[in-house]
């Protein structure tokens, strides 16, 4: 398939976004219909309506989210072909892009961002990017530093949602995260934080964040339950999101239902079961029988089975790629009419094992998820 360059109208219309001053304003009728007119003979017009028509989530801060994002966590591609990908997922038409300072790669990130900014992809305002501060940088003075370090980084004033990627506080290194998980030398167990720091303390450095103009939005990462219960009880500011592995194996009914009740929204990370980041033992979702012979049934590719599950329960998705041919799939998969229906939904949700592609060893006993 062809790379092209979507139009303007693929912006995401943030609220805080709207375009002013034009005299003569076009109509949004009249646009949609050159649109529809042009999306009938052109395959990549026709791609870009479909981007252009994506859901949206309008978080409790007011800007809205495209409902599918592209994730930008690898533990096997280089910062530079992550970057190369993000550039890719662009010119495809992926509009809000998932990163974390963890991930170490936003300053490769940045630069793809910068470029399609001067080549005229795609402007600021069109995009909704996230980050997240990692669990050394807890403390308050570290949690607004980190920000300004990932602003930086990305070649930013702003992110659209900042989030508390681990609700655990590790002892402090430096703002490059180096090393990722500080460890007593003795021991070999991860060093926690011995500065008193609580989870309130850091989330009052992240509603300052919003104050202060950094992050339009805030939210949590891989928060439980009980954890959420906690938080929504002190903020000044109610999370906008929480960012959790979510899944058919996976899904999350109880704290799916807490979200909702707080009108938190939910963004699913590896929703494809993390194909490219296996560990010994992990199924892989994508091959599963029941998502295999529902793909096949609906012309569809088992990503987009999987994708089409995660729009039917109302939630976000982050899948991750670098690949062009994939990127194009996911974001599209709705572009030949073909959806799943409620005997599918209801044959991927028997697919319910508990099984977690993202289940970290560092917890140390730490309760951080429901189960």
């Amino acid at each position: 398939m062809a790379e092209f360059t979507p139009p303007r109208s693929f912006a995401t219309g943030n609220l805080h976004d709207t375009p002013r001053g034009s005299q003569r304003p076009t109509s949004p009728a009249s646009t949609m219909r050159k649109e529809c007119s042009a999306a009938a003979v052109s395959e990549k017009a026709a791609i870009a309506l479909i981007s252009r028509l994506a859901v949206q989530m309008t978080l409790q801060s007011g800007y809205r989210m495209p409902a599918l994002g592209f994730g930008t966590y690898s533990n096997s591609d280089s910062p530079s072909v992550m970057g190369d990908a993000v550039y890719a997922a662009v010119k495809v038409g992926y509009r809000h892009f998932d990163c974390a300072e963890s991930y170490k790669n936003e300053a490769a990130i940045g630069s793809s961002l910068e470029r399609c900014f001067r080549e005229g992809l795609v402007e600021r305002s069109e995009l909704f990017i996230t980050s997240k501060v990692w669990q050394t940088n807890h403390d308050p003075e570290n949690v607004y530093a980190a920000c300004k370090n990932t602003l930086s980084n990305l070649n930013l004033t702003h992110v659209d949602c900042y989030l508390i990627h681990w609700p655990l506080a590790w002892e402090h290194t430096n703002l490059e995260c180096e090393p990722l998980i500080p460890t007593d030398g003795s021991t070999g167990c991860v060093t926690m934080s011995t500065s008193g720091c609580s989870i309130q303390d850091t989330w009052r450095a992240m509603e300052r964040l919003v104050d202060d103009g950094l992050a339009n939005s805030i939210g949590v990462s891989n928060f439980s339950s009980s954890q959420l219960a906690d938080l929504v009880s002190y903020a000044r500011i109610t999370p906008s999101i929480n960012q959790i592995e979510c899944h058919p194996m996976l899904p999350q009914h109880n704290l799916r239902k807490m979200c909702k009740i707080n009108n938190i929204k939910v963004v699913s990370y590896a929703p494809l079961g993390r194909p490219g980041n296996l560990h010994e033992g992990d199924p892989m979702l994508l091959q599963h029988p029941v998502v295999v012979r529902i793909a096949e049934e609906k012309g569809l590719t088992s990503g987009q089975v999987l994708l089409q599950w995660q729009m039917d329960k109302g939630l976000a998705a982050i899948p991750k790629s670098t690949n062009f041919e994939h990127m194009t799939e996911n974001l599209s998969l709705d572009k030949l009419g073909k959806w799943i229906d409620s005997n599918d939904i209801n044959a991927l949700d028997t697919l319910e094992t508990c099984h977690r592609f993202c289940n970290k060893k560092w917890n140390y006993g730490c309760l951080v998820f429901d189960d």
